[in-house]
């Protein structure tokens, strides 16, 4: 192949050339969708922090309040995924629409799931949601990069142990270390 210019340049070269440019590509691709997941932690690191903290403290009023967290919450998420003016003239609304409608999926998941197979203890109530969050972040990570899999492992593993072996601290444990967890994972998103 020749340029412009008379330089030529092989196939090999050529290949090896585009195959860096996808690469580079790739990369920035999952930086910017790091970058784009961090918000979001942090905004339902809050949630779970004032939530779990009312379990714990007003444990009659946190089904209402975890209701009303939720809908703060999706309407937060889809506040932040909506951006600037500018990105949603590149389309940025359309997907802040489906991520509201991703949340409201979600919460519907749960209380179904709550309906048809109901808790017998608080702990079983207040396990499933991270459990559920943490799996929704391994299957982002499939996708989308190892750091969202780095995230899911943390959460399961926090839930699973402050289930099984903090069972009587078990809310203000999900408060705060799942609050922690969603923020330092928020830290480490938005480096990209």
């Amino acid at each position: 192949m020749t340029t412009g210019e008379g330089m030529n340049i092989s196939d090999e070269q050529a290949s090896a050339a585009l195959a860096d440019i996808t690469r580079v590509a790739r990369r920035a691709a999952v930086s910017q969708g790091y970058r784009r997941g961090a918000p979001h932690l942090f905004l339902w690191a809050a949630v779970w922090f004032v939530g779990y903290g009312v379990s714990y403290l007003a444990p009659a009023r946190a089904g209402m309040a975890w209701l009303a967290l939720d809908i703060v919450g999706i309407g937060g998420s889809y506040w932040i995924s909506r951006g600037s003016a500018q990105e949603a003239a590149r389309g940025t609304a359309q997907h802040a629409r489906r991520f509201a409608t991703l949340g409201a999926s979600i919460l519907l998941f749960l209380v179904s799931t709550y309906l048809i197979l109901p808790p017998t203890t608080t702990e079983q109530l207040g396990a499933f949601p991270p459990l559920l969050v943490a799996f929704g972040y391994a299957i982002i990570g499939t996708w989308a990069g190892p750091r969202w899999l780095a995230c899911a492992a943390v959460l399961f593993a926090a839930t699973l142990g402050g289930h099984f072996l903090l069972r009587a601290w078990f809310m203000p444990w999900m408060g705060l270390a799942g609050a922690s967890i969603l923020c330092v994972s928020g830290l480490w998103l938005r480096r990209g």
